[in-house]
């Protein structure tokens, strides 16, 4: 990577960071106005609007035809499943708690890939993970005054899991 871009990516991952982590608490406050069904759909709208921005300024990306029906499944049927598990899930848990069922994934991922497809994992992608989920579990800690507010349920840990 060109030492231009390099801060401009590191900026850029920041800020993605920054806005998935917020995305929890935001649910919640939009719980208070909006259905579960509203606020994925008004997510998907947004984001429909912000990729036709970029598609119309940049080149089309070519999805090889194999491939095309997998990746529109995917974006009609299983992303919208997510969100509507997740914010009904928020609706029924702790801003908190959802975040750190969402950070387990990356270690359930390297466990499921060494039981289910005998990856064989190295010491850095244990302790990435590890880490991933350290990091989650010390920023909801610490700040669980504000997001521990609500009710703590096992339908909604389930769903968000």
């Amino acid at each position: 990577m060109e030492k231009k871009l390099k801060p401009l990516a590191v900026l850029a991952i920041c800020f993605t960071v920054t806005v998935w982590g917020l995305s929890y608490i935001s649910t919640k406050v939009l719980l208070q106005y909006l259905t579960p069904v509203e606020i994925a759909f008004y997510r998907f709208f947004l984001a429909a609007i912000f990729l036709l921005g970029i598609c119309l300024v940049r080149k089309p990306i070519y999805i090889e035809r194999k491939d095309f029906l997998r990746m529109a499944a995917g974006g009609i049927v299983g992303i919208p499943l997510y969100f509507l598990f997740e914010n009904n899930g928020i609706n029924l848990t702790t801003a908190g708690m959802a975040s750190m069922i969402i950070a387990i994934i990356p270690v359930l991922n390297v466990i499921a890939g060494a039981i289910f497809f005998k990856e064989k994992n190295t010491l850095r992608s244990w302790l990435g993970a590890a880490l991933s989920f350290f990091g989650v579990y010390l920023i909801v800690s610490l700040g669980m005054g504000l997001l521990g507010e609500g009710q703590n349920s096992l339908k909604g840990n389930l769903l968000m899991l």
